[in-house]
């Protein structure tokens, strides 16, 4: 298991979900 490859799905996952959020916001801000 590498501790690395690990933190960087998990950050791409965090960033994924701020998108997404970013998007639902705007969306319904409009």
């Amino acid at each position: 298991m590498n501790i690395f490859r690990l933190a960087g799905d998990m950050t791409h996952l965090l960033s994924v979900l701020v998108l997404l959020l970013k998007i639902h916001t705007i969306k319904s801000c409009a």
